[in-house]
């Protein structure tokens, strides 16, 4: 029974350190992006260094994974980074999340 807790234990700290040094940078991240907009925007050719003064960035790194999002206007683009893989979580629009908060009477 020792000898099973031992080897959870070992298992469970390999795991952690792989998650630690598998999870994507902030440059990595940014490729991510440059890539979608130029499959989104062919005919628009914009270099990473463009993107990035026309919009804004925040990278958070956690222990075993980390998150990325990046606004150009009134669009935000978010990702999750773990495995050494980069997933995106979607996208909000600004004016979708006004449209919902507002709403009109209706008499009766």
């Amino acid at each position: 029974m020792k000898k099973v807790v031992q080897c959870s234990g070992l298992g469970m700290a390999l795991l952690a350190i792989v998650l630690l040094f598998s999870k994507p940078t902030e440059a990595e991240f940014f490729e991510k992006i440059v890539e979608e907009y130029s499959q989104v925007h062919p005919e628009f050719s914009l270099s990473a260094e463009n993107l990035k003064e026309m919009g804004s960035t925040k990278y958070s790194s956690m222990l075993v994974y980390s998150t990325y999002a990046y606004q150009f206007g009134n669009i935000e683009v978010r990702y999750l980074g773990i495995f050494g893989g980069i997933y995106n979580l979607g996208y909000k629009k600004e004016e979708d999340t006004d449209n919902a908060k507002e709403s009109t009477p209706v008499n009766v």
